[in-house]
């Protein structure tokens, strides 16, 4: 593999890419820090063009150590999301300023499987009308 202009080397893999919402998404990141920068690992979940979940390890320590390869796994059950298509986008960032260092919009796609004509949107939501 060929290193990439900031110097990461930052990947992505997921473990499949159709989902029921039973499923967990288990998505696993590599990179290389660069030497004598703070950094952060940021994932979002993104639909439809927006971005509907996000973590980072920002403030983490036990994650934000220097080694000369960090792997991470992010896992996240898929019951609170409606079917469709997501992407997965990644990007490092500066600790101190949260100036970006790296990112890759789209890194990964998936599917989660099914049909809801009553849902829309990403988040599935737990209640339902009444009458009253």
């Amino acid at each position: 593999d060929e290193k990439d202009e900031s110097g990461t080397n930052l990947k992505l893999t997921i473990n499949k890419k159709r989902y029921k919402a039973s499923d967990k998404l288990v998505s696993r990141v590599t990179y290389e820090p660069l030497m004598g920068v703070d950094s952060y690992l940021n994932l979002s979940l993104v639909k439809n063009g927006f971005v509907v979940a996000d973590l980072n390890t920002k403030y983490d320590k036990s994650l934000n150590v220097y080694k000369k390869e960090i792997r991470l796994q992010f896992t996240q059950l898929l019951e609170k999301f409606n079917p469709g298509t997501y992407g997965i986008y990644i990007s490092i960032h500066q600790t101190t300023n949260d100036h970006l260092i790296k990112q890759i919009p789209r890194v990964a796609t998936f599917i989660i499987e099914g049909h809801d004509k009553s849902r829309d949107g990403a988040v599935r939501l737990d209640d339902g009308w009444t009458l009253i």
